[in-house]
């Protein structure tokens, strides 16, 4: 029996290393990345690094809502111009990248 092109043992392996991750990312504010990336990168190497980013978004995006009180909002409003020009210019800094990663 597989899920999603996996063994049932992997694919319910990489549920819950996400999980444990989570859970410790959510309390700590570290450890999703650390925790499950080594074992979704074993079981399959195109897990990385997307479902460590679509793991991360409901994530933070929960963690920021359930501490929305505590967010300085005029702080990160004074920063957003900078963070948007970072976004857009550093792609054009860090270049294309390897061959292997230009497919």
């Amino acid at each position: 029996m597989t899920v999603v092109g996996l063994p049932i043992f992997a694919a319910l392996a990489c549920v819950l290393v996400v999980y444990v991750g989570t859970t410790v990312q959510a309390s700590l504010g570290i450890g999703l990345g650390m925790l499950s990336s080594p074992v979704l990168a074993l079981t399959d190497s195109d897990f990385i690094p997307v479902a460590i980013i679509l793991a991360v978004i409901p994530l933070s995006s929960s963690v920021a809502w359930s501490e929305r009180a505590h967010i300085d909002r005029r702080g990160a409003w004074s920063r957003a111009p900078c963070r948007r020009r970072a976004c857009c210019l550093g792609p054009h800094v860090q270049g294309p990248g390897s061959p292997a990663t230009r497919r």
